[in-house]
């Protein structure tokens, strides 16, 4: 068993939801800051961390800071010789000001398959159910790895569930990574967002994050990063 332990630093001016769901960490030591790697655990190997560690600045008239950190675990497992991962993720935050207060976000679970690797390629699917909201995603992931050079696009739909209302967006995001000491510092940067055109599909956004990951042992490391908006509602 090996034990990830992930850090990401990410100052936002958050909105005024409970816990901000805009950022959600890599599954597991194998991505980059949130988005994924097309890899798996091998069998039977467990990770656990904290996945990130979001700050968000003026939040509502009664929040100035709101601070959501979001534990993540997951499992690799092999099953009738396909390599699959479960995981699980859970958002928790603290909210200071005149109202200060504690929120749990929800709840996700989340399936991950790699469907093909040949050489430096590798083919990947994700599936996400978040609980309470009902919120679901589906993310199919391409990457390919060049030394110490490494690069995933991440694209999916994901459905939002609010107050019996349903709306649909695109995602899209890559991610990339550059080896100052092979397996010990990474240097990465991502860009991510919302791609819709269409009012029905959610508002676009595009936001930027830059971090470095430290590796303490092969599987378990600590990544730390900012991020910035680049359009629409973003960090």
């Amino acid at each position: 068993m090996r034990l990830v332990l992930a850090v990401l630093l990410v100052p936002s001016l958050a909105s005024a939801q409970a816990v901000s769901d805009d950022i959600h960490p890599a599954l597991d030591a194998h991505g980059f800051l949130t988005q994924n790697a097309s890899a798996t655990l091998d069998d039977k190997e467990l990770s656990f961390g904290l996945g990130s560690l979001e700050w968000g600045r003026h939040v509502d008239g009664t929040a100035s800071d709101m601070v959501t950190a979001t534990l993540v675990g997951a499992a690799g497992l092999h099953v009738a010789g396909v390599p699959l991962e479960v995981g699980a993720s859970l958002p928790l935050g603290v909210v200071s000001g005149t109202e200060a207060r504690q929120e749990v976000g929800d709840l996700g679970l989340h399936l991950k398959v790699r469907l093909a690797h040949a050489g430096a390629f590798g083919l990947g699917a994700i599936g996400s159910v978040y609980v309470p909201s009902g919120d679901v995603e589906g993310t199919a992931v391409l990457d390919a790895t060049a030394g110490r050079f490494r690069i995933a696009l991440d694209g999916g739909v994901r459905r939002h569930t609010l107050m019996d209302m349903t709306s649909t967006e695109l995602t899209t995001g890559v991610g990339a990574a550059w080896a100052l000491a092979p397996q010990r510092i990474e240097l990465v940067g991502e860009v991510f967002g919302t791609p819709a055109t269409k009012p029905a599909m959610g508002e676009a956004r595009l936001e930027a994050l830059g971090g470095v990951k430290v590796y303490l042992a092969k599987n378990s490391y600590l990544s730390l990063g900012a991020g910035h908006g680049l359009a629409g509602g973003g960090l």
